[in-house]
């Protein structure tokens, strides 16, 4: 009677340690993050410049502060979240506050108001919302990837 009580009460409603930390969980997550990505990655030149009429040689420009601004906040952010320290962690908390402003600067991204539809006003909200929702990628996949050996220590 008393090992059935005691393993009731170790049991939990949520997913037992093993599926928790399971690397397919791990992996689900993982695809989530990235598969939006891709989607912004591989889609956003072609709608700004042949959906909105963004000139290519302004599609350029901002491919190359997204790269100079991808260089400066990879270590930036690494830096932030290694030196974090909260009750849930060092890179949970930047998980929790990051995904909503990804989402948001993801669907921004697409959802143009019509007084930034042209000229210049297109290329500056392009280039403030792109460099937006690199940022906001840059805080959960730095956090993401460094959550990896933190959950899985061992080979088991």
């Amino acid at each position: 009677m008393a090992s059935s009580l005691q393993t009731e009460t170790q049991q939990s409603p949520a997913l037992p340690d093993d599926r928790k930390n399971s690397p397919i969980v791990y992996g689900l997550g993982s695809f989530g993050l990235e598969s939006t990505y891709k989607v912004f990655w591989g889609f956003y030149v072609f709608f700004y410049v042949d959906g909105l009429g963004l000139a290519v040689a302004l599609a350029a420009v901002i491919n190359v502060l997204y790269a100079v601004w991808d260089a400066v906040n990879d270590p930036l952010v690494g830096y932030l979240s290694d030196n974090t320290r909260t009750r849930w962690g060092r890179r949970r908390p930047w998980l929790l506050a990051g995904l909503p402003f990804y989402v948001i600067f993801l669907a921004l991204t697409y959802a143009v108001p019509g007084a930034f539809r042209q000229g210049q006003a297109l290329f500056l909200y392009a280039m403030a919302i792109i460099l937006l929702f690199e940022t906001a990628y840059t805080v959960m996949s730095v956090n993401y990837d460094a959550l990896f050996p933190e959950i899985f220590q061992g080979y088991r």
